[in-house]
């Protein structure tokens, strides 16, 4: 190698070394492969009913229907969760935030999209971002992801061959293995199903009564409120 190819190595590997690793980065990252959209609540309840996620949960979904379905299924099963809602009043939002902040409840629910400009919450201190459904930009997923401030927390992210987000998490791989320099960032969480399955009876019959018209009569009684 002569000295001016000794000299660029060198430059590139000095770049390197002062290359500041983000947050999002060295956050773990994870997918779960379900059959269903049903599977993804029976994932989310044995997450949460056998601890394996604890402590401040931000669970992210497409759309506001489907983020009230999830507040009314944690509901059902006696767990506190809120919607961070763009219908919300500013100190509806101000107020749900403070007391999720200080550890009042510790499901939160948001929307991948759908809030206007300098609306969109502005959360800390989380210790799992749950990817409900995945949102459909690198740019958002990598900000929310960059959320996740606890070392032994993680980005999970619920894929269901129905709703074919695969394809797009391999997307996201291709730009963090660019962005990084690393392989296999985000990794597949494998579920021994017949460890959970008799939680499924639960889940199902919860979910029966969640139709997406129950859901729309029980968000307006509780604006109502």
């Amino acid at each position: 190698m002569g000295s001016k190819d000794k000299a660029n190595a060198l430059i590139i590997q000095l770049n390197e070394d002062q290359r500041q690793v983000s947050k999002f980065e060295q956050v773990n990252q994870y997918y779960i492969l379900c059959k269903n959209n049903q599977d993804k609540f029976l994932i989310l309840f044995a997450m949460k009913k056998l601890a394996m996620i604890s402590g401040k949960t931000v669970i992210y979904a497409n759309d506001i229907i489907e983020a009230y379905r999830l507040k009314f299924f944690f509901n059902r099963f006696h767990m506190k969760a809120f919607v961070l809602s763009p219908e919300l009043a500013q100190q509806q939002t101000a107020s749900i935030i403070h007391f999720f902040s200080i550890g009042q409840f510790d499901i939160l629910i948001a929307l991948n999209d759908g809030y206007n400009e300098g609306q969109e919450p502005v959360l800390t201190d989380i210790s799992y971002v749950v990817n409900f459904d995945v949102p459909n930009s690198y740019a958002s997923y990598k900000k929310t992801g960059s959320m996740v401030e606890r070392s032994e927390g993680a980005i999970i992210n619920l894929v269901s061959h129905d709703d074919k987000k695969e394809e797009m998490l391999g997307a996201f791989q291709k730009k963090m293995t660019k962005a990084f320099g690393k392989e296999d960032i985000l990794k597949c969480i494998p579920i021994v199903w017949h460890e959970i399955v008799k939680m499924k009876g639960r889940v199902e019959h919860v979910l029966s009564t969640l139709s997406n018209k129950r859901v729309r009569d029980e968000k307006l009684l509780e604006f109502k409120k």
